[in-house]
C-alpha cells in the first residue's frame, strides 16, 4: 500500500493495509513524504522513488521470497 503524506485519503489507506495484514494478506506500507494525492503524475522524482518499491513487492508476492 502506498500512501502520500498529505493525501486526504491517507488514513483510509493505512486502515485498509492494517485490515489486510490482520487478515493474513502479504501487505507492506510506504508513505511518500511531502506528497499529495496524485503525486506520481506531478512529481517524477517521487514516482521514480516509489515505482521500484512497488515492483519489488509484486516480485516478492509472485515468487514467495521474503524482503531482503
Amino acid at each position: 500500500m502506498v500512501t502520500a503524506e498529505y493525501d486526504l485519503l491517507k488514513a483510509e489507506g493505512v486502515a485498509y493495509a492494517d485490515r489486510l495484514r490482520t487478515a493474513g494478506a502479504l501487505v507492506g506500507h510506504h508513505d511518500v513524504t511531502g506528497a499529495d494525492h496524485g503525486y506520481d503524475a506531478d512529481d517524477e522524482g517521487k514516482a521514480r522513488e516509489v515505482y521500484p518499491l512497488i515492483a519489488e513487492h509484486v516480485r516478492r508476492a509472485l515468487t514467495g521470497r521474503k524482503a531482503s
